[in-house]
């Protein structure tokens, strides 16, 4: 990602829905993201410091 590009989320966040999907889990967490589309924004939902934050993300394909 580009340092002029804004990063919705940060290493100590704790996403707790994407889409429609709960992510209360790690396998829930990586099934929601499979799920997703690359190059389709989703919607995330996450906790920082406390609070409950929502903000979209745009996920890209994994490289091997």
């Amino acid at each position: 990602m580009p340092p002029s590009t804004p990063r919705p989320l940060r290493p100590d966040d704790i996403v707790i829905q994407m889409a429609d999907e709960r992510t209360d889990t790690l396998e829930a967490f990586i099934g929601a993201l499979r799920s997703a589309e690359p190059g389709q924004p989703v919607s995330v939902t996450y906790l920082r410091d406390g609070d409950t934050r929502q903000s979209n993300v745009v996920p890209t394909a994994a490289t091997r």
